[in-house]
């Protein structure tokens, strides 16, 4: 069942139905049996592994918080007979228990993840460098992956960290737990939401009132739109770019590379916008996953836009744990002059940073295509990163007399930002790094063509007529509009507040758009491009 097809939409409007005529105490267990029932019907047998998964992070953190209880109430009972040695040797006695059941946790839950994500490239990579120095082979394993695997593991992990931490207490229902962790609107592509935002509204059992399912419908509606009208069009001319990589002139491979910056967006935060509207006709307010990306000023800004909930998980279980291990804390205690200091934390910056990206491109997909993705993006960031630190940046303003307000400059920033960022994105889309090199080489030497006309420009989407061309450009310039409105404007509430006919008329023409474009090409998928990961 794909998340756009009337089985979902009668599945979700189904579970909505039953929802509302239950008792509140007992509508989040409407949503477990509808989660468990909408993952079992998109994967199988994938709910076997999400189970699994989930069982073993709620016994670790159920474990630490015991524990966590245990050492206050022994702390709390015996304060005056114990000295303050004794009291540090009793919380490093439980720490360290607490440290094995996160360890525990976290090996078994990225364990599964690698296994079924990333057998197939390991072994590949390992026959590889055996193949020049012994005949033995590897058997090479290569399973599929659960659907959504990537994004539940790192929720749970992120979960069982939190715990850890003491920042959560540990949900003691199982149950209740299983639908953090099963959540059927974020359970394919994100986003990976946090147990301590999720759980206020996850469990309440609010019923929308009105001017709720107005703003869902928005939601699901502009999402729709941006997913039919602007990705899966787009996506022709992407895709005849990489059925024809050989025939297609460097002008040409620029433009689709251009193009799959926006066909990627309105792809991904086409589906956000979906689930999110999904989510409140349920009264779970899920997280943003999307803050106007492509407007940032810097690589390291777009990615605090783009994929906000991945990033964030990165920055506060992967970066600052790097940053804060013992290895990087005691070179960075050492005594140094100023300079030498300095230049210290900016390189174990740097190599936290190193790590995180190169979590990233792994985390996106089991090819090294996605490695120097993810590596790509770190290297820019971490070579703006210094640039900044040492103040190179303001010099060059300061010698070329830009001021650093200007706008002609900010809008410099962010254009060469979402260039730098579609070229990097070639190791994304393409399949093999042959193939990147190749548009590379010809974007590098055969770029200066003069277009010969709509076809030469928007080949494949063309190919659909006049009609479908003004209407895929109409939307991108509508995603515009709403980008730059939605900086200092809320939208959704102004719409919600709009004459009923001025809504209404809205609605019918986002649905009928989306139902067109949806029913007049069936020879596009339709899945989503973040499915995979």
């Amino acid at each position: 069942m794909q998340l756009i097809s009337i089985a979902c939409a009668l599945f979700v409007l189904g579970v909505l139905a039953l929802y509302c005529v239950v008792p509140k105490k007992y509508r989040w267990i409407v949503l477990l049996l509808a989660s468990l029932l909408f993952y079992y019907w998109v994967g199988g047998y994938y709910p076997v592994y999400l189970l699994c998964t989930s069982a073993v992070t709620y016994l670790c953190a159920l474990a630490i918080h015991l524990l966590q209880n245990k050492a206050s109430d022994i702390l709390q009972r015996d304060k005056d007979a114990l000295s303050r040695e004794d009291k540090k040797a009793l919380k490093q006695k439980f720490q360290k228990k607490e440290k094995a059941f996160t360890a525990v946790g976290i090996v078994i839950s990225i364990g599964l993840l690698v296994l079924f994500k990333y057998t197939g490239f390991i072994t590949d990579n390992l026959n590889l460098l055996l193949s020049g120095v012994s005949d033995r082979h590897i058997p090479v394993i290569k399973l599929v992956a659960p659907l959504g695997i990537s994004y539940y593991t790192f929720q749970t992990v992120g979960y069982l960290i939190d715990v850890y931490r003491g920042t959560v207490q540990a949900q003691r229902n199982p149950f209740r737990y299983l639908l953090f962790a099963s959540y059927f609107p974020q359970i394919i592509q994100g986003p990976i939401n946090r147990y301590a935002q999720l759980r206020e509204t996850l469990y309440q059992g609010t019923i929308p009132d009105f001017s709720t399912i107005k703003k869902a419908a928005f939601l699901i509606l502009w999402g729709l739109a941006k997913k039919n009208v602007v990705g899966d069009n787009l996506n022709l001319i992407v895709a005849n770019l990489l059925d024809n990589p050989e025939q297609t002139d460097g002008l040409q491979v620029f433009i689709a590379v251009m193009v799959y910056g926006v066909q990627l967006y309105a792809d991904f935060s086409g589906y956000m916008d979906i689930v999110r509207g999904i989510s409140m006709l349920f009264g779970v307010e899920i997280a943003r996953n999307f803050e106007r990306p492509y407007f940032s000023k810097s690589l390291a800004e777009h990615w605090r836009r783009w994929h906000i909930t991945l990033g964030e998980w990165m920055r506060d279980y992967v970066f600052y744990s790097v940053l804060r291990s013992a290895l990087f804390t005691k070179i960075a205690k050492k005594k140094r002059d100023k300079a030498a200091k300095k230049a210290v934390s900016a390189c174990l910056t740097a190599a936290a940073l190193f790590v995180v990206w190169l979590m990233m491109g792994i985390w996106h997909g089991a090819s090294w295509n996605f490695i120097i993705f993810g590596l790509g993006n770190g290297a820019i960031i971490i070579f703006s990163f210094f640039m900044e630190t040492y103040g190179v940046y303001a010099r060059v303003l300061q010698t070329l007399h830009i001021s650093e307000t200007s706008r002609g400059l900010k809008w410099f920033r962010v254009a060469r930002t979402y260039v730098i960022k579609a070229l990097l994105s070639c190791f994304f889309f393409c399949s093999s790094i042959p193939d990147v090199l190749l548009m590379f080489r010809k974007m590098a030497t055969d770029l200066v063509h003069i277009p010969s006309g709509i076809s030469y420009l928007f080949p494949g989407l063309s190919a659909y007529g006049l009609p479908t061309l003004a209407v895929t450009l109409l939307m991108c310039a509508a995603l515009l509009a709403v980008s730059l409105l939605s900086r200092s404007r809320d939208l959704l509430s102004e719409l919600s507040a709009k004459r009923w006919w001025v809504q209404a008329a809205l609605m019918v023409l986002l649905f009928c758009v989306s139902v067109y474009f949806k029913v007049s090409q069936q020879g596009i998928s339709g899945v989503f491009i973040y499915e995979i990961f």
